[in-house]
């Protein structure tokens, strides 16, 4: 029996976090998160697609697109990422990334901590990410650079981690973390991701 994906407004949400409304019964459990990231003047631009539990393939297709301001502010920082002026290479998964400390230093502040000091003098810095998965590592580094982003469901729960683990500024872990709380996993799905 196919069952139509029903599309849920997070408009109706963020109206509802406002007015300090009832959460519904399956956000709950983050409900205080999104309240307060809406009454801290984060919005919320995506549609969350409600698939049945039983259909765990559709939902690691899944992707969510993710915009950053920063490219309406910065639109020409975009193509910089592996272009001209690059002064950092980030390492991940046995792919380099040509990037720019500037960038890296304004996005986070484990970074920043990183790029200072031993490297100050060094013309050219170099960063290992352990155990990061390059593909994770690519769409963290776009988002950086204010790129709009589509994060598959399969790579979505390492881009959380990887963005926490590096501090990153901004709303990707608030988005992120909307987007993993309303995905209707089976148990299956979960070893997936």
């Amino acid at each position: 029996m196919a069952v139509q994906p029903t599309t849920l407004a997070l408009d109706t949400l963020a109206d509802a976090a406002r007015r300090d409304e009832a959460p519904p019964k399956k956000l709950r459990p983050g409900w205080s998160q999104l309240r307060r990231a809406v009454l801290d003047g984060c919005s919320l631009q995506m549609a969350v697609v409600v698939l049945p539990p039983s259909d765990a393939a559709a939902i690691l297709d899944t992707a969510l697109r993710l915009d950053n301001n920063l490219g309406a502010a910065l639109p020409a920082i975009g193509p910089m990422l592996d272009g001209d002026f690059t002064d950092v290479a980030v390492t991940a998964g046995g792919r380099t990334f040509r990037a720019h400390r500037v960038v890296l230093a304004a996005t986070s502040p484990v970074f920043k901590s990183m790029l200072v000091g031993a490297m100050r003098g060094a013309r050219e810095a170099a960063v290992e990410l352990v155990g990061a998965d390059a593909g994770v590592v690519e769409l963290l580094l776009r988002h950086m650079y204010g790129c709009a982003i589509e994060v598959p469901a399969s790579l979505a729960l390492q881009l959380y981690a990887l963005a926490d683990q590096y501090q990153l500024a901004g709303e990707l872990k608030q988005r992120l973390r909307l987007w993993l709380m309303a995905l209707p996993l089976a148990p299956e799905a979960l070893f997936e991701l």
